[in-house]
């Protein structure tokens, strides 16, 4: 391909966006023809349009053929386990592919200990039967949020299957590839019985590419910094595989033609060893071509090598353009390879050159991480200078030295396994330690895709640029500069947006909504969501990486507006389903002050939160009816809770405001002895959004209260399928006869309301979801 490849990458890649994302295939359509018109060949031009076909139908195909064949109506099934299954507490999980060839992803919650040990014996190429129900998976309900649905759809996996009760597996025929992931779940369970817990994940994702043994407090902290791509099977892992093989087989006696051959034969075995993963799969197809190059006495140029790497993954399954691995993997390695004769004739030493390849990955991922995590570390280019080294020449080889010694002698693998948890321990303290400096995690919040595609663009023209005028400072600033300038657009739009927003967030059964006031003038959270527990857990039902909705739906949506700072945080009363989201805020987000309801008495919760607020030197405001704030012209008034109120729900904090030309009232759990209390104190309270009080609940939205305030919308946050029966029939009736526009989070997700001067509306997140 004469280093054209990357022409041929752009036409496949178009082929691929042209279903789905018809705007962004055109914009590299444009660069295509430009590329073209510069190249000037006319072979290379009908090339182009015959790889654009090839991938166009392609995509197609893969689009129109990615439904059910089932209806979600059948209860019996039986199919072949295909991944490893996955015992976390009580919860298991794995794929299972049906006669038919469709692929369901199982997820049943354990019911005894003896349950979860019989369990012990299930494998990959099992064959189960069971009877249960299907369920749609979620889409994104929360912004900020993860696409479930979409993530599993790419998978062409259209349902969740949970059976009744333990399914029935047993041994069936094997395929080759069944034992190479028994193999695997093998090793993985090898590492877990000699390796400690805290070393055990790390060295489960180094050797087999398994992330699902790491702590979530460990893996949050890799990707925080930007170091999680040593944890990935990658380039480095291939690389030290194939160099030690090749060496292995020539000094058994094999010529270097035939261990190519026999390394060729080796790499789809590790490739499914570990994991298949876009990275490792990237990696092995490179050192594929490399060696049949080898072997055949041909060189390709690397810019062809990754371009053939690129087009082979999305013949197969072109899906993985969207997977933030694969794109990740194959934009280092393209900005790597692209820099190479750079950094190679401008940095001499080994330090210079590491620091060099280190700023230009961090140039090439940081876009992505951003658009995917919506913030990034200023101290992440030093702790990849720090710890990439160490990783690459020292404990990837020590995980697979102690890892092989063990297979033969757990004895003599012990001083290895001790020194390798030695330096895992190091390097985490070390995380943790940079972790509490300043900036070690910035959130920008989501950018729009066009700057993504745009900053790219002026990173790879500055690489170019570098190596064409042999001028390394200014082509350096044509690369900084970009960032710069997009990530500072990313900061000021917020306080030059002349839109507000109320959005309701979907936390399940709990409350959590977000008021941002135009031009950022004010940005306040009422209620964090939370987990209900009920009773004590066995140790056998606790789970690894237990759920927290704080963390996993209101910090991401925080994040993605690009909000770092919350004015006011309004915890309306101390139920976990209020208040239990707050933790996972308190690190993570700035918090001027707490607002809390006056009280003589505080359960034991609510005094730990109010204790642990005022000892990062949270501010915490008590109050109660009577009081009020005002902000950018906008009054605030706190209708309840009155004081010393002894139950709990009716100590909610209440409010009222007008926002974007509606008057609104915010019940939190308010039932019918507080909206008796609001109806004689203010006989007069006309309000159009009425925040129903304690989800829906037969206690609430008394009809005499209703009457008075006369609301045109209604908002409740509840849970899909909750325990309590909520929101209560007799509640969304009344509503319903007083011609009241009803919103529920458990059927429309998060419902935004956007305003300004000249324009306002409701948004859902999803259209009545049954």
């Amino acid at each position: 391909m004469k280093a054209n490849g990357f022409v041929f990458v752009l036409s496949g890649m178009i082929g691929v966006l042209i279903p789905s994302h018809p705007l962004f295939a055109f914009v590299f359509m444009l660069l295509l023809i430009f590329l073209l018109m510069k190249i000037k060949s006319k072979r290379l031009i009908v090339l182009c349009i015959a790889v654009l076909l090839l991938f166009t139908f392609r995509s197609y195909l893969a689009f129109t053929m990615n439904v059910s064949k089932l209806s979600g109506d059948e209860d019996s099934f039986y199919g072949k386990i295909i991944t490893l299954p996955n015992v976390d507490g009580n919860h298991l999980t794995f794929q299972l592919r049906l006669p038919s060839n469709e692929k369901l992803q199982v997820r049943y919650y354990i019911q005894s200990r003896e349950e979860k040990e019989a369990l012990a014996h299930l494998k990959p190429g099992m064959v189960c039967h069971f009877s249960g129900n299907l369920q749609s998976p979620d889409g994104k309900r929360n912004p900020g949020g993860f696409d479930y649905k979409k993530f599993l759809n790419q998978q062409a996996i259209y349902w969740i299957a949970s059976p009744n009760r333990l399914p029935f597996c047993k041994i069936s025929s094997l395929t080759f590839f069944d034992r190479l992931k028994q193999y695997r779940q093998s090793g993985i369970n090898k590492i877990e019985k000699h390796f400690s817990p805290e070393s055990s994940g790390i060295a489960q994702a180094l050797i087999f590419g398994e992330r699902k043994g790491m702590d979530n407090q460990i893996l949050e902290a890799y990707q925080s910094l930007g170091l999680v791509h040593v944890l990935a099977v990658s380039g480095l892992h291939v690389g030290v595989i194939v160099i030690f093989l090749f060496w292995f087989f020539i000094r058994f006696g094999l010529t270097r033609e035939k261990a190519a051959i026999c390394l060729l034969v080796f790499l789809p075995i590790y490739v499914v060893l570990t994991g298949a993963a876009p990275s490792v799969l990237r990696a092995a197809l490179m050192a594929g071509a490399i060696l049949a190059a080898y072997h055949l006495k041909e060189k390709f140029h690397p810019l062809d090598t990754i371009s053939f790497a690129f087009l082979a993954i999305l013949l197969f399954h072109p899906y993985f353009l969207f997977h933030v691995g694969f794109q990740l993997s194959f934009i280092i390695s393209f900005s790597l390879i692209v820099s190479a004769k750079t950094i190679s004739k401008y940095f001499y030493s080994n330090v210079s050159r590491l620091i060099a390849i280190s700023v230009v990955a961090q140039l090439s991922a940081t876009p992505i991480l951003i658009y995917y995590f919506y913030q990034f570390s200023l101290w992440s280019l030093l702790v990849n200078v720090l710890f990439v080294p160490l990783f690459s020449s020292v404990l990837l080889p020590l995980s697979f030295l102690s890892f092989i010694v063990s297979l033969f002698s757990p004895f003599l693998a012990a001083p290895f396994i001790f020194i390798f948890e030695m330096l895992i321990n190091f390097v985490h303290w070390s995380l943790h330690l940079v972790q509490r400096l300043p900036f070690a995690s910035f959130t920008i919040g989501q950018p729009l895709p066009i700057y993504i595609v745009l900053y790219y663009a002026s990173i790879f023209y500055g690489f170019i640029q570098m190596e064409r005028q042999n001028r390394l400072t200014r082509s350096a600033y044509r690369c900084f500069i970009p960032l710069f300038v997009f990530a500072s657009i990313q900061l000021i739009f917020p306080y030059a947006n002349p839109y507000g927003k109320v959005t309701m967030l979907d936390v399940g059964q709990g409350d959590s909504i977000l008021i941002e006031l135009p031009f950022r003038k004010g940005v306040y959270l009422i209620d964090t969501g939370g987990s209900v527990f009920f009773g004590e857990e066995e140790d056998w039902q606790i789970r690894k990486n237990r759920f927290d909705v704080g963390k996993a739906i209101v910090l991401p949506a925080l994040q993605a507006k690009g909000i770092r700072s919350i004015d006011k945080l309004i915890l309306t009363h101390g139920d976990a389903d209020h208040i239990g989201g707050a933790w996972a805020l308190f690190d993570e987000v700035k918090i001027k002050q707490i607002v809390y309801g006056k009280s003589e008495k505080y359960e034991e919760e609510e005094k730990r939160l109010i204790q642990k607020a005022a000892a990062i030197g949270i501010d915490i405001a008590f109050v109660e009816e009577g009081m009020q704030w005002k902000e950018a012209g906008t009054n605030f008034y706190i209708l309840g809770p009155k004081e010393n109120e002894p139950s709990k729900n009716n100590r909610s904090i209440l409010i009222y405001t007008k926002l974007g030309g509606l008057s609104w009232l915010f019940m939190g759990d308010a039932e019918e002895e507080s909206e008796l209390r609001v109806l004689h104190r203010y006989p007069n309270l006309n309000t159009d959004v009425l925040k129903v009080g304690h989800h829906g609940s037969k206690t609430s939205s008394q009809e005499p209260f209703i009457n008075s305030i006369n609301p045109k919308i209604a908002l409740i946050s509840v849970g899909k399928s909750n325990l309590y029966g909520h929101p209560s029939e007799e509640v969304i009736e009344r509503l319903a006869q007083k011609n009241i526009t009803i919103f529920r989070t458990d059927k429309n997700g998060a419902i935004s309301y956007v305003f300004s001067n000249d324009k306002r509306y409701f948004r859902p997140t999803l259209e009545n979801e049954k």
